[in-house]
């Protein structure tokens, strides 16, 4: 029996972490993509962290990880994900317009909604 969540070969296993940096202390946030090749999550969360401390990020709070099942077709991700496979840590970075909801949820509100 195996578990689906544990991957056959952590050498290949190309994860994307996904959550906020700043550049200073309290500053402005900006939404990150992190794609890394690690033997598991723990690794792959001090491995990211380790990264983004050295291009000069101040702060860093992850959302989300996971596994990628495939090559991403659309830029940059997909040079990323080639540059990860490669054993690069790759850091995607996406200026904030506005600020971000303290409650993940709250860009889903009303979406659905006859008035949307």
């Amino acid at each position: 029996m195996t578990n689906d969540n544990i991957p056959l070969d952590p050498v290949e296993s190309v994860f994307i972490i996904l959550g906020f940096v700043t550049r200073e202390a309290g500053g402005a946030e900006s939404r990150v993509q992190i794609m890394l090749k690690a033997p598991d999550d723990d690794s792959a969360v001090r491995m990211a962290l380790e990264a983004l401390a050295a291009q000069d990020f101040a702060e860093a709070e992850f959302d989300q990880i996971g596994l990628l099942d495939g090559e991403p077709v659309e830029e940059p991700h997909a040079t990323a994900f080639r540059d990860a496979m490669a054993g690069e840590i790759c850091i995607v970075v996406e200026t904030q317009d506005e600020e971000r909801p303290r409650n993940p949820f709250e860009v889903l509100r009303g979406w659905g909604s006859e008035d949307n």
